[in-house]
């Protein structure tokens, strides 16, 4: 197996383990607060994209444009997941008021330059990742208070997001770099979603696998 072969292999891993996840979140929807929710419907949204990009693969069809619903869908899901995960209001507003210019900018840019479209987009690739990687370091600098919610989430979505943004935005000089160095920047990617994944499992493991029943004291008084 050369390494496109093993790239395949563990992205195909990463879908896997990206549904798995899905169906485990599911089962605790209702029990848990609105953080776990939008997680947990971001974990959706991103299943089902995942299988019409496949879809679109397996048809030979262009599916970049794909891409763009990804970014996007992923932004705000993940945007309200931190809004519903910090406390201070001042992060709370700094969350929401990103959001908003992150949409405005993306509706403005759509407008303006619809042949984007089927472009990587590297002004919303860094619109849509950056904030997220600065809402995870928000997260870290809080759980330092003893705040230590979505630990694994959260370190998943840090490593993860920030190396993909540089892979992501070598997407537009894909003809300037050799194909060796192309295919190496995609097998990184594939192991890192692993990784993003495998940290939301043990996330639901450790912390929601199931629900904590409170000790009952038996003691004779």
């Amino acid at each position: 197996m050369n390494i496109v072969d093993y790239q395949i292999v563990i992205s195909n891993i990463g879908k896997i383990v990206l549904g798995i996840n899905t169906l485990l979140l599911l089962v605790g929807f209702f029990r848990n607060k609105k953080a776990y929710k939008f997680f947990t419907i971001y974990l959706v949204s991103i299943t089902i994209i995942q299988a019409f990009t496949y879809y679109l693969w397996t048809k030979g069809a262009n599916n970049l444009h794909v891409s763009h619903y990804y970014l996007t869908t992923q932004f705000i899901l993940l945007s309200l997941f931190y809004h519903s995960l910090f406390k201070n209001k001042t992060q709370k507003r700094l969350v929401i008021t990103i959001l908003v210019l992150v949409i405005i900018i993306l509706i403005v840019q759509s407008y303006i330059m619809p042949e984007l479209l089927y472009k990587f987009n590297l002004v919303e690739i860094l619109v849509t990742l950056l904030p997220l990687v600065f809402f995870s370091v928000i997260q870290f600098y809080n759980s330092l208070s003893g705040t230590k919610n979505f630990t694994y989430i959260n370190s998943g979505i840090f490593i993860y997001l920030l190396t993909s943004t540089l892979i992501f935005c070598s997407g537009n000089i894909v003809n300037e770099i050799t194909t060796e160095f192309r295919t190496l920047l995609w097998f990184m990617n594939a192991i890192l979603y692993l990784v993003y994944q495998l940290l939301i499992t043990m996330e639901w493991y450790f912390n929601f696998r199931k629900k904590k029943i409170p000790k009952i004291d038996t003691s004779i008084k």
